[in-house]
């Protein structure tokens, strides 16, 4: 959120106050929706961090649960507490159900690292707004791996980057394998990205394959994932 938007009132001791209501949401692909979820976030900035906010945005963080498995669209209100001003946005989160036994891709979490995030937080995971030739780092959880005799997994992965309709980056597949583990065990992946300038600026969707190299021939076992940025000179 950009406190440029607000009704700020700036004080005699240089403290800028308002406040945010913020009002989220998730309705089903099957018609279930949730409870609105219900905040008052108080603003006390000092001249800096309200120059920072104003630069950056402000980072609200909250948690809710979903009723189950499917396909969900998050929608979420902020007003400003001074006065009737409303801004929105929506997101799409996709919950596999694991219980069926089929593979599948957790959320993608895209983001610059930590130290990146704290001067820039626009290059974080809630918002994903990056600059060429910047690194990038991405992980997920792939669930229902085939285990082998010797109880290890074996995955093949592979990246690719969208842009206005075309495969702008393709990386080449690598594989994967893992240690001992229950049957069940949900397997990390971790990996780095440079964001060439062939990518270019504008809206972009970053997208991984999954594929298990232990399944039978004639029953492959695939899976994708996706989430979406943006790239800004």
């Amino acid at each position: 959120i950009y406190p440029r938007s607000f009704s700020l009132i700036h004080d005699l001791q240089d403290m800028y106050h308002g406040a945010v209501r913020l009002t989220v949401t998730a309705h089903g692909d099957d018609g279930r929706s949730t409870i609105p979820l219900q905040t008052t976030n108080e603003l006390a900035l000092k001249p800096a961090q309200y120059r920072f906010g104003i630069e950056n945005g402000l980072t609200v963080s909250f948690q809710m649960r979903l009723p189950g498995p499917g396909v969900w669209q998050i929608r979420a209100v902020v007003a400003d507490g001074a006065s009737d001003r409303l801004g929105s946005a929506t997101q799409f989160v996709e919950i596999p159900n694991v219980r069926q036994n089929l593979m599948a891709v957790s959320g993608l979490i895209l983001s610059a690292d930590a130290a990146e995030v704290e001067k820039h937080p626009m290059k974080g995971p809630g918002v994903r707004i990056f600059q060429s030739g910047q690194t990038c780092t991405f992980q997920y959880g792939v669930f229902n791996a085939m285990i082998g005799l010797d109880k290890r997994s074996s995955l093949e992965v592979q990246t690719r980057i969208f842009g206005e309709g075309r495969v702008v980056f393709e990386g080449k597949p690598g594989r994967l394998d893992f240690g001992e583990a229950p049957v069940g065990a949900m397997r990390q992946i971790l990996g780095h990205l440079t964001l060439g300038p062939q990518i270019g600026p504008g809206a972009h969707i970053l997208q991984v394959i999954v594929r298990d190299m232990l399944a039978l021939p004639g029953q492959p076992r695939t899976a994708a994932q996706f989430t979406d940025f943006q790239m800004r000179e």
